[in-house]
Parts: structure tokens; C-alpha cells; sequence
């Protein structure tokens, strides 16, 4: 494998205050990597920024040249678009016609489970997993160099997550290289060892987690993991109403404390 994407002292601040400073990292090609860390850590940013959809504050963000590069956000926007419009739409950009891009959608949608009728459907009006995997169907239209994804398991079911997986994989030997950021970190071991954490650098995560703790509770109303706002938990994922997140052995009095103060339930804490 060969370096292809390279970060020089990359940062990025916004109004003065920097999310992260100095990342110095490099990328290999045709490889799948994932970047986890706490809420509000940069993650978003930082792929971003990788995708070339933002300039960073300071440093640079060096790539082969005519990279291909395709972006997955962590949601798609409010779009005034159907589904097959948004996709035949895209396709085109791309330069595929009407014919190949209407057998990808036929495809796809019999892999990942969609019903034909959602083609006419409004985008807003679909449910978030299915718009999800739009997003996906988006990002894949034509086979990219580089795949950057956020969060893209988010939304979607276990058996929906395991096809994500195993669509990954099979880009692998075609030489995509995949970068995601994601909390489901039992998930994306099934396509990757190669796991960092980003705590204003990226750093490989220690493959032996005794020194960690998970912590798994309930809130006192109806939140998703974006409004999870407390400092120490890592890798926060969601089932139901369960979230489970991960604490170093050093947090976890500190963290608990903050569960506790704001109202969550503790169901268990267990060393991993």
C-alpha cells in the first residue's frame, strides 16, 4: 500500500477557538480506517476538511492528483427532491445516463431493502434509515478513489448495517480507500482494526481495552447521541432507549457524577 493523503499540522478553528491543532497524519491506499472520539471532538471537521469541503485554518492536506473523491455527510439536507429525481440528478452530474443510473437504483434498492414505491416518494418524507441509505446510494453512484463517510451506520438497523459492511469490503479490493467516523465501534471492527481516536490528534486506539470501562443508561426523556453533551464518554452508541458508551478507568467517578446530575439512569458499568 502507498501513501496517498497526507495532513500537515492541519487545524481549524472557528471564531479564534480551535476544535483541533497540529494533526499530523497520513492515509494508505486501499484501506478502510475509522475515527471515533467524543461529541463535539471534530470528527465532522476533520473528514470534511479531508473530502477538500473545508479549508483548514492552518497546515495543509496533501492528495494524489485527480483524486476521486466522494463524501457521505452524516445527513443528508432538506431536499425539495424525489427520490429517483435526487439520484438521476446526481448520476448525471457523474456523467452516467438515465439507463445505468435507473439499473444502479433497481440494484440497490433490492440489496438494501427498499421498497420500488419509495422512488416517487419525497425525500423528506421518507423514514431516517431509508434516507440513510439514500445518503449512501449517493456516495457510491461511481466508484470513487477515496471514500469519506460520516456516521454512516447511524439510522440503520443490524441487518442494514451488516450489508453496509459487506458493501465496504467488496470496494476494498477496488481500490477505494474508506475513511468513516462512527460511534458503533463493535460495527466497524468487522471492517477494520484500524481505529483512532481523535482528542485533538488522532491516535491509534489501544487494542487492549482493559483500561476502559463501559457504561451503559438511559436518559429521563427522548435524546439521540448528538445531544449527548457530557465530556469522558467515548464511542456513544444508541439501541432503543439504551445508550452505551465507553469511559477511561480515570473518568469513570467524574463521568458517573455527570450521568447522574443530569438525570440519566445507570443500568450497569462493566469493565470492558
Amino acid at each position: 500500500m502507498s501513501e496517498f493523503i497526507l495532513l500537515e499540522d492541519v487545524s481549524k478553528s472557528y471564531n479564534r477557538n480551535y476544535v483541533f491543532e497540529n494533526i499530523n497524519f497520513s492515509f494508505n491506499e486501499c484501506e478502510a480506517v475509522a475515527i471515533m472520539g467524543k461529541n463535539g471532538c471534530g470528527k465532522s471537521t476533520l473528514l470534511k476538511i479531508i473530502a477538500g469541503i473545508l479549508y483548514c485554518t492552518k497546515g495543509k492536506v496533501i492528495t494524489k492528483q485527480n483524486l476521486k473523491i466522494s463524501y457521505m455527510p452524516d445527513k443528508l439536507p432538506k431536499l425539495p427532491f424525489k427520490v429517483e429525481d435526487y439520484l438521476i440528478h446526481m448520476g448525471r452530474i457523474q456523467g452516467l445516463s438515465k439507463n445505468d443510473i435507473n439499473a444502479y437504483i433497481n440494484a440497490k434498492f433490492e440489496y438494501l431493502d427498499i421498497d420500488q414505491s419509495i422512488r416517487k416518494r419525497q425525500i423528506n418524507n421518507c423514514s431516517k434509515g431509508t434516507i440513510q441509505k439514500i445518503n449512501l446510494m449517493q456516495a457510491i453512484l461511481v466508484k470513487p478513489d477515496l471514500l469519506v463517510m460520516d456516521e454512516p451506520f447511524s439510522g440503520l438497523d443490524e441487518k442494514s448495517q451488516q450489508k453496509l459492511i459487506y458493501l465496504l469490503k467488496n470496494l476494498l479490493p477496488q481500490k477505494v480507500t474508506i475513511i468513516i467516523s462512527c460511534h458503533e465501534k463493535a460495527v466497524v471492527k468487522e471492517l477494520t482494526e484500524k481505529i483512532y481516536i481523535l482528542d485533538n490528534q488522532l491516535y491509534l486506539m489501544d487494542r487492549d481495552y482493559s483500561d476502559h470501562f463501559i457504561v451503559r443508561f438511559m436518559p429521563t426523556h427522548i435524546i439521540d447521541i448528538a445531544d449527548i453533551s457530557i465530556d469522558g464518554l467515548l464511542n456513544v452508541s444508541k439501541e432503543n432507549d439504551l445508550f452505551t458508551a465507553e469511559i477511561k478507568k480515570s473518568d469513570v467517578e467524574t463521568v458517573l457524577i455527570r450521568l447522574f446530575n443530569a438525570g440519566h439512569k445507570i443500568r450497569s458499568v462493566n469493565l470492558k
